[in-house]
């Protein structure tokens, strides 16, 4: 009975370990990612190729219709930016945006969308937040000057000319200068 326990036991070590080898290795595996930062996204284009896809990503910044509630983006498609001026902000400003990521291949692409940006508002300067897809906030300081930030990671965008919405918004918490310098879209 002792012999076919310690059997046991052995089984049962040797499965733990092996399950703790697999999350290990599928976790160091993954993209570089420190303290919430991706350190050098795969592709750092406005249009780029990922996992042999052409997708392509559009940002367009929104105004908050105090009237309606809701934020209002430009109509025309050729009203997309490629990066935000460096200016002044004050504590409470909200940066509203809308990024659409397009995938014109038959196969469907799995990708992230990052923000490189510019700012020296200090400690705890500005939240990063998404409304859709999902809802989520970081509070970011200044050590995020010169780091790709992701605003969504491991995103599925689906085959065959399909094109997914994600609504963002950046919070000033400090005040002081603030920008976004680029977007890229990156493999996961």
């Amino acid at each position: 009975m002792k012999k076919r326990f310690f059997i046991t036991q052995i089984i049962v070590f040797i499965l733990l370990t092996a399950c703790l080898v697999g999350v290990t290795y599928s976790w160091s595996t993954r993209s570089a990612v420190q303290g919430g930062f991706l350190k050098t996204p795969m592709k750092l284009t406005y249009s780029s190729v990922v996992n042999g896809n052409d997708c392509t990503a559009k940002t367009y910044v929104g105004t908050l219709n105090p009237a309606s509630g809701k934020i209002d983006y430009p109509e025309s498609v050729s009203d997309n930016i490629t990066s935000l001026p460096k200016e002044s902000r004050t504590a409470g400003d909200v940066l509203y945006f809308k990024t659409i990521i397009s995938n014109p291949s038959e196969v469907a692409a799995n990708v992230s969308f990052l923000i490189d940006v510019n700012t020296n508002t200090g400690n705890k300067s500005f939240t990063l937040g998404t409304t859709s897809p999902v809802i989520k906030e970081i509070v970011y300081d200044s050590s995020a000057e010169g780091k790709w930030i992701p605003v969504v990671s491991q995103y599925e965008i689906p085959k065959a000319h399909e094109s997914v919405s994600i609504e963002w918004y950046i919070e000033i918490n400090t005040s002081g200068a603030f920008g976004i310098d680029g977007f890229a879209l990156a493999n996961n």
